[in-house]
């Protein structure tokens, strides 16, 4: 289990100095010491991000197939209806 998670950092880590170094704003001054700081937290930390993205992968659906979304619910003439977003995309976009 040791052996998983420090392979989990060390791909975590690797990934946030690649993407710090792709994504960065090249006017911005930033150390060699702030980008390895932040990779090692990164890979210290990539268990808390995994078990946040899953839980999002797994609790929207859910959600939204109980109809709690409110974005999703409009009132017209004190009825509720349900919008389609794609339709407002439709009629905005002209498609």
């Amino acid at each position: 289990m040791l052996t998983m998670y420090l392979c989990g950092a060390l791909i975590t880590a690797v990934a946030a100095v690649g993407g710090s170094v792709r994504f960065s704003d090249p006017r911005t001054a930033v150390s060699p010491l702030t980008r390895v700081l932040v990779a090692v937290l990164a890979g210290a930390l990539w268990p808390v991000m995994a078990v946040g993205a899953l839980s999002l992968i797994v609790i929207v659906p859910l959600l939204e197939s109980l109809g709690t979304d409110s974005g999703n619910k409009t009132e017209s003439s004190g009825n509720k209806t349900e919008s389609d977003p794609r339709t407002e995309e439709l009629v905005l976009t002209g498609r």
